[in-house]
């Protein structure tokens, strides 16, 4: 999940909140340093699920102007606790803007330029618990 707010710090003009909900499928391969401690790297690709924007009272959906898909580079690294339990650290990086082309127009209507707004970008906090461990 996604959320980004917009305060203009002007009161006359309401706050506006967007909450974007990805299913994320991050693919990654574990390379150890050592016994206890890896690097992890991959591909992850994601599915917008939801996307609403909230003012006041007012949610609205606003799917149509966002990619369905979300294609991007996960790195990271987690260190091997006893017990089966690992902590570690995640960064995702998507490739493209997450906004469909968006057109801005001036007061009066004419467009005034093409563009596409910001990446996915994520940090994640880690915890693993392994089920079945190999015995030796």
């Amino acid at each position: 999940m996604w959320t980004a707010g917009v305060d203009p710090g002007d009161t006359s003009i309401p706050k506006i909140t967007l909450r974007l909900n990805y299913l994320d499928l991050p693919v990654l391969l574990n390379f150890y340093i050592t016994p206890k401690l890896a690097v992890q790297a991959g591909p992850e690709i994601g599915l917008l699920l939801a996307s609403r924007a909230h003012s006041g009272d007012v949610t609205a959906t606003v799917h149509d102007i966002y990619r369905s898909f979300d294609k991007g580079v996960v790195g990271g690294i987690f260190y091997q606790l006893p017990r089966g339990c690992s902590v570690g650290i995640r960064y995702i990086q998507g490739f493209k803007p997450i906004t469909k082309p968006l057109q801005f127009t001036n007061y009066l209507g004419d467009q005034v330029g093409v563009a596409s707004i910001g990446n996915n970008m994520t940090a994640q906090l880690t915890v693993h618990y392994t089920l079945w461990q190999k015995k030796g």
